[in-house]
């Protein structure tokens, strides 16, 4: 569970996934410098749980370096963690959550993933009209698979707390360190196993400042990647989180290629899987690039 700021809604959180019907797991908490009560919370918590596992980070680490953490520091605790799901501090979790995604796994060796229906609600617990996408994998060839997690795959803001199996997250790289971080490790993910969708609504989402066209991203593609390297790398971010298509694609290419863990086939998908990236989100390249190089022209003028 990643923490930051959201106290108001962390009680409600914490007690959904403590009062799971399947009560044999462990809950990591990693705050990331919160200037809030979640400090305080979740030292009562503690108290009165022995599966809670509190850090609190000094400074603000960013976003994915602390969704890193959650699972390094989960597996060092477990070593033999089997699954692991990432949780927000603002989420609503159903009781039976774990206990359906885990019969999900159990009874679909191939999937690597399994996230259920999400119902979306807003700041103050209300149910919102927000259209929110459906995608799974589940029948499909490997082959069938990588074209269509490239070519189709949409609500990974959804599936990214999903149920995994562990070592697909460990063969795809942990949370990689890019805009978008969670559709670049999905599509990886899918060289491993398949995305299962649970057909029931055991997830709340809680979206703040919604519209019913999107889900909470800005109308304008530049203003959400703005907004993305200021969260996820605290003000730090490297120069391809302009370019996050071009890096999505050529990540899958070159860890495909070049990774051990990887044979000839599972290479040739992943350069297949990149290049269909490419072609399925070249206005939102030429958008990258034409922002890029406007920043650039700017900054030269005198």
């Amino acid at each position: 569970m990643t923490l930051f700021n959201k106290s108001r809604y962390l009680p409600e959180s914490i007690d959904s996934i403590l009062g799971q019907s399947h009560s044999d797991f462990g809950l990591v908490a990693i705050d990331n410098a919160s200037t809030d009560n979640t400090e305080a919370i979740m030292e009562t918590y503690l108290d009165k749980d022995s599966r809670i596992h509190y850090i609190k980070n000094p400074t603000n680490i960013g976003l994915i370096q602390n969704w890193k953490k959650a699972f390094t520091t989960a597996l060092n605790l477990y070593p033999k963690m089997q699954y692991f799901a990432w949780a927000s501090d603002h989420d609503i979790w159903d009781k039976n959550w774990l206990s359906k995604h885990l019969d999900a796994l159990d009874t679909n060796s191939n999937a690597s993933l399994a996230y259920p229906i999400t119902i979306p609600i807003d700041e103050n617990g209300e149910k919102i009209s927000v259209s929110l996408p459906k995608y799974e994998n589940i029948h499909m060839t490997k082959y069938n698979r990588m074209v269509s997690v490239s070519t189709q795959m949409k609500g990974v803001g959804n599936m990214i707390y999903g149920l995994f199996r562990t070592q697909s997250i460990l063969k795809a790289g942990i949370h990689p360190y890019c805009i978008m971080p969670d559709r670049s490790m999905l599509l990886e993910i899918a060289l491993n196993g398949s995305f299962l969708q649970i057909k029931e609504p055991l997830w709340r989402r809680r979206y703040f400042n919604a519209n019913d066209s999107q889900e909470n991203l800005s109308i304008n593609y530049q203003d959400f990647l703005v907004r993305q390297r200021s969260t996820y790398f605290n003000g730090k971010a490297p120069i391809h989180t302009y370019f996050p298509t071009a890096w999505h694609a050529l990540r899958i290419i070159l860890r495909t290629l070049f990774n051990p863990k990887y044979g000839l086939h599972d290479s040739l998908l992943g350069t297949i899987g990149g290049l269909l990236l490419l072609k399925r989100r070249r206005r939102e390249l030429q958008k990258e690039i034409s922002y890029t190089l406007g920043m650039i022209i700017d900054k030269l003028k005198p």
